[in-house]
C-alpha cells in the first residue's frame, strides 16, 4: 500500500502549531517559498531539525515536479550543527546517494536561465534578503575550530569522492561552454599574471605588478602540497603557469 505523504505531512504540521516549542528550533513555511509561501505568521511554524529535515523529504514526495523543493532538501542534507545550526540528525550513505542522483537529474532537466531571471535571484538572495547576512563561521562558529582531519581521514574524504564528478555524475556532463563565455573569460584574464605571498594567490594586471613586489608578494601560484597514492607521502607540487595566467 502506497503510503499517505500528504496525511503524514499535515499530521506532524498541525502537531507543531499545537505546541511551544523550547529549545533549539527551526523556522518552516508551510506553503513553501518557492510555492509562492509568504512570511506571515500563519504560514511560519517552528520544528526541530530532525522534523524540519523529514517535512521537507515528505514535500518532495507530494510535489516531485517543484525543483526548489529538491534545491532546498539537498542543502538541509549537506548542514550539520556549527555552533549555530545545532541540527542533530545524520543521513546515511544510500540517502545521500539518493538525494544527489535526485539533484543531478533535477539539474539536468531544467531549461536554461534568462538572465532577467538571474537578475531576480541575485537580488533576491542579495544584502539582507541573504539567510547568511551578517552570520560570519569564522572562529568558534567554525565546526573544525580548533580541528584538523588526521591523514586517514583526509585519505577517506578524497577516496569518497572519485568518480563522484566524473560522466555523467557532472553537472555539466553533456554540456559546453558558449564562444562568448570563452571569450569573456579569456578577456578577463588577458594581460594579468598570477602571485602570491604565500599565504594567498590571484591574479593581478601590470599596473599594480610593483606595488604587490613592494608589498612582498613574488610572481607565481602557490606551491600546493598533493597527496600521492603512489609513495603515500606528501609531495610539493608546482603549478606552472606563463606569464599571460593560463
Amino acid at each position: 500500500m502506497r503510503m499517505n505523504y500528504e496525511r503524514l505531512h499535515d499530521a506532524l504540521i498541525a502537531k507543531a502549531m499545537s505546541r511551544t516549542l523550547t529549545g533549539y528550533k527551526e523556522r518552516h513555511h508551510i506553503i513553501p517559498r518557492c510555492m509562492g509561501g509568504g512570511d506571515e505568521s500563519e504560514n511560519l511554524v517552528d520544528l526541530t531539525a530532525k522534523e524540519h529535515f523529514i517535512v521537507h523529504k515528505l514535500l518532495v514526495e507530494i510535489y516531485p515536479e517543484v525543483k526548489g523543493l529538491k534545491y532546498a532538501l539537498w542543502m538541509m542534507a549537506n548542514k550539520v550543527g556549527n555552533g549555530i545550526h545545532e541540527r542533530e540528525y545524520r543521513i546515511g550513505s544510500r540517502e545521500y546517494q539518493r538525494l544527489r542522483e535526485q539533484l543531478v537529474h533535477t539539474i539536468k532537466s531544467r531549461p536554461p536561465m534568462s538572465l532577467a531571471e538571474r537578475e531576480r535571484r541575485r537580488e533576491r538572495m542579495s544584502g539582507s534578503n541573504n539567510p547568511m547576512y551578517g552570520i560570519s563561521l569564522a572562529g568558534p562558529a567554525n565546526g573544525m575550530y580548533g580541528k584538523r582531519h588526521s591523514v586517514k581521514s583526509k585519505r577517506k574524504i578524497s577516496d569518497s569522492k572519485v568518480g563522484t564528478q566524473t560522466g555523467e555524475n557532472n553537472p555539466f556532463y553533456g554540456k559546453a561552454h558558449s564562444e562568448a563565455t570563452k571569450k569573456r573569460w579569456s578577456e578577463m584574464r588577458s594581460g594579468k599574471r598570477w602571485m602570491n605571498n604565500g599565504i594567498t594567490e590571484s591574479l593581478f594586471k601590470s599596473d599594480i605588478y610593483q606595488s604587490k613586489l613592494d608589498d612582498g608578494w613574488e610572481f607565481g601560484r602557490l606551491k600546493k602540497q598533493i597527496y600521492n597514492k603512489l609513495t603515500q607521502k606528501k609531495v610539493l607540487h608546482d603549478i606552472k603557469t606563463d606569464n599571460n595566467g593560463s
